[in-house]
């Protein structure tokens, strides 16, 4: 197969992503491996428009000896099958099989193209490459898995809407592997003397609920812990607790802080593919009808493809347009979003406009209510974590931030500053959650996500209407002398420093959830 591509052939560069170190090829894709890939289209402005796109590729997929499943309306995608070698004589291309820190995947070699006529219908391509989303990082404790408090304890200091607790309103979790036991979501409730929500698992592309059992997650413990040395344990091991503590943490949050809530976790595989197809589950299913997302999953803007990063843009803006309000983390690897690189980078999907961005604060001083909250930076035994938070590098400056207060980015660029918001994302200071019934604290910012899709659908179910795409009207109410906001203004995330009025460490501050209220009705 040549590199070049012919002049009848358009490529689709939008795909390429920066490749990542330490690849080590093993060899060509076996030609018989069955693929099943997501074509996410262009959006059509009318129903013959999306006729005639339907038929081009259906015609394209005859060509090659694929098979094409629509998913039918109101989805922008459609999913192809078929044989490795079939896909790469239709996209002009060569498959391979590639190992990283353990994981196996595949990867292409050249750039894929398609034809006039079928280029410019296709956004996206997900599912030829099938490398892992990246893990979201292992949090130092700093030798503590002991919680600093209940979620009780936690919605009181945050001031939380007394008299809501989320009736009415549907919270979609999206998780990519993992999975949780639905007896430690009871049991921690009922020690809550709170009622148990309504929780639904809806698998997306097979996906399955796959919680490890009791004794890998003691040995997770056990090395965050100290009483067992991290090269004693298999890497698989500690992925599986990590994933399964994640996904718990995700739901009970939630779930504690929204017990009135219908929760929806969507589990898909971890990849771009299955964080696509599971968020575009969740904006578009009916029934429930969303009303907030919780995604505390993302991966650095610079291995971004910029068709993922469109792909996703197209169901963050029908989320908008439905009025969702949808929360993603900014990452616990500080202003370097790139580890072990140490390139200035946020995180995407939080990096997006469209999303509120979720930071994380260590609480510093505690008497009878938050005294103090400074910028969550941990750094024990060489182990670092931190909020994210910085500049984009693709998403311009929106007219809602301050450009006084975002600076350029590394490059130079003016873009959109992460993150939006903040809460406690310090495990020193964590909630009481259980996972395969052992107690154990939340950790980073991605247990703030879920904070803030609770304490949303508690504000929406006291307005009585859907808050939407709140980012907005936040940084509206931030400049008020009434701001529901607690400025943080010590501490850094590596790079940036806290300072008064929007950072890139923690947004715009921590919630008071009661003047949050208040200023959203007026």
């Amino acid at each position: 197969m040549t590199d070049a591509i012919p002049p009848t052939r358009l490529d689709l560069a939008d795909l390429n992503r920066a490749p990542r170190s330490e690849e080590q090829v093993i060899g060509r894709t076996a030609p018989d491996t069955q693929l099943s890939v997501t074509i996410v289209l262009r959006r059509a402005t009318d129903a013959a428009m999306r006729a005639a796109d339907l038929a081009a590729l259906r015609d394209f997929s005859i060509r090659h000896k694929l098979d094409l499943e629509d998913s039918g309306d109101p989805d922008d995608f459609v999913t192809l099958c078929g044989r490795a070698a079939d896909f790469e004589y239709a996209f002009h291309f060569e498959l391979l099989d590639v190992e990283q820190d353990g994981d196996r995947y595949r990867r292409y070699t050249e750039t894929p193209s398609l034809r006039p006529g079928i280029r410019e219908v296709v956004v996206g391509i997900f599912g030829l490459r099938d490398r892992p989303a990246r893990p979201r990082p292992r949090v130092d404790h700093g030798g503590t898995t002991a919680p600093f408090w209940t979620a009780t304890d936690l919605e009181r200091a945050y001031s939380f809407p007394e008299g809501t607790d989320g009736a009415g309103q549907t919270i979609a979790l999206i998780e990519l592997g993992g999975g949780y036991d639905p007896q430690d979501i009871a049991d921690l409730l009922a020690s809550l003397g709170r009622p148990l929500p309504q929780v639904t698992f809806r698998p997306v592309a097979n996906a399955l609920n796959q919680p490890c059992d009791a004794d890998t997650i003691q040995q997770w413990l056990d090395v965050i812990e100290g009483r067992l040395q991290l090269s004693a344990v298999d890497p698989k091991v500690l992925e599986a607790a990590q994933a399964t503590a994640e996904v718990t943490m995700d739901i009970e949050v939630a779930a504690a802080l929204a017990p009135g809530a219908h929760l929806v976790v969507y589990m898909a595989p971890p990849t771009e593919q299955g964080l696509y197809k599971a968020l575009d589950a969740a904006i578009h299913d009916t029934p429930p009808l969303v009303d907030v997302v919780s995604i505390s999953w993302g991966e650095a803007e610079l291995y971004v493809s910029d068709a993922y990063r469109k792909s996703l843009t197209q169901l963050l803006e029908d989320a908008a347009a439905r009025g969702i309000t949808v929360c993603a983390s900014s990452g616990d690897n500080g202003a370097y979003d790139d580890p072990p690189n140490q390139t200035l980078c946020v995180n995407f999907p939080a990096s997006s406009p469209l999303v509120l961005a979720c930071g994380g604060t260590t609480i510093a001083s505690y008497s009878s209510g938050i005294q103090k909250e400074v910028v969550w930076n941990c750094g024990v035994h060489g182990i670092h974590a931190a909020t994210g938070g910085g500049v984009s590098e693709h998403f311009p400056l929106p007219t809602w931030q301050d450009a006084k207060l975002v600076p350029a980015s590394a490059n130079g660029y003016r873009g959109r500053g992460v993150p939006d918001v903040a809460a406690v994302a310090d495990p020193h200071n964590g909630c009481e959650i259980l996972v395969r019934g052992i107690r154990c604290s939340s950790f980073g910012t991605s247990a703030v996500v879920p904070f803030w899709a609770a304490l949303i659908a508690r504000c929406n179910q006291a307005l009585g209407k859907r808050s939407g795409q709140i980012q907005p009207k936040l940084y509206e109410l931030a400049k008020s002398e009434s701001s529901p906001f607690r400025a943080i203004l010590e501490g850094d995330n590596f790079f940036y420093r806290a300072a008064a009025g929007w950072n890139p460490c923690t947004g715009l501050g921590a919630p008071d959830g009661s003047r949050l209220l208040t200023a959203l009705r007026s």
